[in-house]
This record gives C-alpha cells, sequence and structure tokens, in this order.
C-alpha cells in the first residue's frame, strides 16, 4: 500500500502481520528464530557487481543513475 498508514501491520503490529493469510502453515516461532529453510537460496560471489540472480530485463539496461564506491 503506498500510504503507510494502511499497510500490513501499521495498525495492528506484529500480530496483524502474524494473522495474515500467507503466514498460514508457517510455524511463527521457527520463522522468528531464523530455524525455516528458504526453497531457494542465491549463490553469491565476492564480485559486487554480479548481478546473475536478476533477471536480463532489469540488467540489460543502461545505469542511468548508479553510486559505485570510491574504493572500487
Amino acid at each position: 500500500m503506498k500510504d503507510p498508514k494502511e499497510r500490513l501491520g501499521s495498525n495492528g503490529g506484529l500480530e496483524e502481520i502474524i494473522n495474515h493469510p500467507w503466514f498460514t502453515g508457517i510455524n511463527i516461532d521457527d520463522l522468528l528464530n531464523k530455524r525455516l529453510v528458504p526453497e531457494f537460496k542465491p549463490k553469491l560471489n565476492s564480485n559486487i557487481f554480479d548481478v546473475s540472480n536478476f533477471d536480463k530485463m532489469f540488467t540489460s539496461e543502461e545505469a542511468l543513475i548508479s553510486v559505485v564506491p570510491k574504493d572500487v
């Protein structure tokens, strides 16, 4: 939701989020304690310019506004 006041959790806090149908069947205790194994875990490397986990639709466009660390 564009208006932050209408976003999930903005009125009922964590309880509102936990009770959302998307979380049905998910053990909240395991979720909060990071014991759930993700279905997909991307392979990462040390190259900060690696975009292999992003769709080519986005990576084929020229970067018009971009910030690159000074030490790179």
